[in-house]
């Protein structure tokens, strides 16, 4: 099932779904370095040469970094179990619509009229049949024309 893309996590009235006390500091961590080895790039030193307020900015955004990382993660997660609730249901709803038709049609298998419905539409076929041969055209094209005939009335 598509999943929806959000560049933003939806949020719950003016609240962020994760809470700003939550840290996760493996993914923290893994952002500080990434973005200190790239600022160090960007300014020509080593990353851990970077000022102290420089590298507290980058922790701080770190840490909002991780938040959101883990609320898109749980976000992601709650959207495909909606998605595995609703195919539970639309299943569901397809298996008792299969049912109904089951049972609709062994009903109309054993009704004795549609059996001498089928039996006499048949008997007009066949009938229909002899006649067109009978007219002139072959075994081959009178069933061509019964085909057609009931092809064109769609039964």
């Amino acid at each position: 099932m598509a999943r929806p893309r959000t560049d933003k996590p939806p949020i719950l009235g003016d609240r962020p779904l994760v809470p700003s006390t939550l840290r996760v500091r493996s993914i923290e961590k893994d952002i500080q370095k990434v973005v200190t080895k790239r600022m160090g790039e960007r300014l020509g030193v080593d990353g851990q040469a970077l000022p102290a307020d420089l590298k507290s900015v980058i922790a701080t955004a770190a840490a909002a970094a991780a938040r959101r990382s883990v609320e898109l993660a749980v976000t992601t997660d709650v959207n495909e179990a909606i998605g595995d609730v609703t195919r539970g249901s639309v299943l569901g709803k397809f298996d008792s619509r299969v049912d109904l038709a089951r049972k609709g049609l062994d009903h109309i298998a054993g009704s004795n009229d549609v059996k001498q419905i089928m039996t006499r539409r048949a008997e007009m076929l066949a009938e229909k049949k002899k006649a067109l041969e009978t007219a002139g055209f072959s075994a081959e094209e009178a069933m061509d024309i019964l085909l057609a005939d009931i092809a064109a009335r769609g039964h």
